[in-house]
């Protein structure tokens, strides 16, 4: 490491589910195909909290079936980092709530909570036809990208 690079640290300190419900697939649905007619929508919102050295970061998950408006499932969690030197990677704009992250910081937390997200959909849909298509494996780096875009 440069001897002007500083160490950033990072813990998972929680994890909580925020919200969670679920219509489950009609069984008049047939030849569900992900991505066709059976929609996924994933978003991310970030509040650092330097004071307290914590980042949270939340996850919004939607499935919706192609040509119905109302949602199959809504899901959103939250995880709570602790990080030490995160004024290192988060730069807070004096005077505002806005702020930027360095994406090499964002991309193993995304694929954090991609992979909790995916493993806690897996235990709240047990036994439900949407537990069939679970949240897909994804590149932290392209979701990145994608979420990012204004």
């Amino acid at each position: 490491m440069a001897s002007d690079q500083k160490e950033i640290r990072m813990r998972i300190s929680k994890i909580r589910e925020l919200e969670f419900s679920c219509k489950d697939i009609p069984d008049d649905v047939e030849n569900i195909e992900f991505g066709k007619n059976l929609l996924f929508a994933l978003h991310f919102a970030y509040a650092p909290k330097p004071e307290k050295n914590v980042f949270a970061l939340k996850t919004f998950v939607k499935y919706t079936l192609k040509d119905q408006q109302e949602p199959i499932l809504i899901f959103v969690n939250e995880i709570l980092f602790d990080v030490i030197g995160m004024g290192e990677v988060i730069k807070i704009k004096k005077g505002s709530n806005e702020f930027e992250i360095n994406n090499n910081f964002l991309i193993p937390l995304i694929s954090v909570a991609i992979g909790t997200t995916r493993g806690m959909l897996a235990a709240k849909t047990t036994g439900k036809k949407i537990n069939e298509f679970p949240i897909p494996m994804l590149n932290p780096k392209e979701v990145l990208e994608k979420t990012s875009k204004k």
